[in-house]
């Protein structure tokens, strides 16, 4: 997480006042003293607290937040975890790709496969749900 300014009224070059890895930041429940910047997870959303940061600004300026991709995927484990839920994917609009539903399926056991739409299975059908689904479209 990159944090920066720049005059608003005239433009005298970025100034950076945090820059952080935030996959390197511990995470703590509640507020904890620290030298050291901590990510802090409240009941409504996450943090990034610094305690030792210079200020010396005067002025109006422009205020910069930048989240690298890891950073974005490190603060959404951080809130949600690691594990996907349905409640989670409907309650955020995610949606499932065709391919990441086709390489779920080819991990289930072909009676729990019918098992699930009504059908009966015997336990001689422990064939997986790969034979239902073409391998090479998996891409």
């Amino acid at each position: 997480m990159k944090v920066t300014v720049h005059g608003w009224n005239r433009y005298m070059g970025d100034t950076e006042l945090a820059n952080y890895n935030l996959s390197h930041l511990p995470i703590h429940d509640k507020f904890v003293h620290s030298i050291t910047p901590t990510i802090l997870k409240s009941h409504d959303g996450i943090s990034v607290y610094s305690r030792r940061q210079e200020l010396r600004l005067s002025g109006n300026y422009q205020m910069q937040v930048q989240f690298s991709q890891s950073d974005v995927v490190h603060l959404f484990k951080s809130v949600f975890g690691s594990e996907l839920s349905t409640s989670l994917i409907e309650r955020h609009g995610f949606t499932i790709s065709p391919v990441l539903t086709k390489a779920i399926l080819r991990t289930l056991p072909l009676g729990d496969l019918i098992a699930m739409f009504g059908g009966s299975s015997s336990a001689e059908e422990s064939a997986t749900a790969e034979k239902l689904v073409e391998p090479d479209r998996l891409t």
